[in-house]
């Protein structure tokens, strides 16, 4: 089986159904945990800020269509938690990367 580019493994990861508003959800974590036993933090950090404007682009849009239907509103609060997520795991890696 051929594996997902790097992005698109981060994409997956955040892009799960799991809402919590205060640091990540322990499957984020394990999930980036993983990551980094594949790829070094540099090539995650990577992926990630080239990730992050693609995501403010989408929620730039999606937030201009929010208010048109309650389902363009829930697409919006998705991608909004996506990039909290992506954020959050940036601060994750870099942290790794700090202590070791």
């Amino acid at each position: 089986m051929e594996q997902k580019p790097l992005e698109q493994q981060i994409k997956d990861i955040i892009s799960i159904s799991l809402w919590q508003f205060e640091g990540l959800p322990d499957r984020i974590t394990r999930a980036f945990d993983d990551l980094l036993t594949a790829y070094s933090y540099n090539e995650v950090i990577s992926a990630i800020n080239s990730l992050m404007p693609k995501l403010q682009t989408e929620e730039a849009k999606a937030r201009q269509g929010a208010g048109n239907s309650g389902m363009a509103g829930e697409y919006h609060m998705a991608i909004g938690m996506q990039l909290y997520y992506l954020q959050q795991c940036l601060d994750l890696v870099r942290e790794k990367q700090s202590a070791t």
